[in-house]
């Protein structure tokens, strides 16, 4: 059964972070990341970022391990946190590239989540989030918030 929650759709992320092929349920509450497994286990705490907020995290298997890790930027840097439990960790450089030019997909078949921004107009991908960008596409009048990953 799913747990109770005051929390709506938008507070939420759905991500599988124990790896059992399974949705679990992220949030962010002043800083603190709280992680339900499945939705049916209680929020717990799952690692303390200051400053974070939910709109600025990406989610996906980074660094294929079979379970979610969690991506943000800061700046020119793009920095990962494992699983969403260690500390955040630089995985690439690049000029400023919001989250919300951000896609999470897998473009290359190697099992591992890439980064799909769009950038000067083009579409590039990140493959793993810390390789360099390659660009895929030049149509920049489809902006990448009207695709669906």
């Amino acid at each position: 059964m799913l747990q109770k929650s005051e929390l709506k759709t938008d507070q939420v992320a759905l991500a599988d972070f124990d790896g059992d092929g399974r949705a679990d349920v992220f949030t962010v509450h002043n800083g603190v990341w709280k992680v339900s497994l499945r939705g049916t286990q209680p929020l717990t705490t799952w690692n303390s970022v200051q400053g974070s907020q939910l709109s600025r995290l990406r989610f996906g298997d980074f660094n294929g391990d079979g379970r979610a890790d969690v991506l943000t930027e800061l700046g020119h840097e793009w920095l990962l946190s494992d699983n969403g439990k260690t500390p955040l960790q630089k995985v690439n450089q690049v000029r400023d590239v919001p989250v919300s030019n951000m896609g999470v997909g897998y473009f290359d078949g190697d099992a591992k989540a890439d980064i799909l921004i769009v950038f000067d107009g083009f579409w590039s991908i990140s493959s793993g989030g810390s390789g360099p960008l390659q660009r895929i596409n030049s149509d920049p009048k489809v902006p990448i918030q009207s695709l669906r990953f």
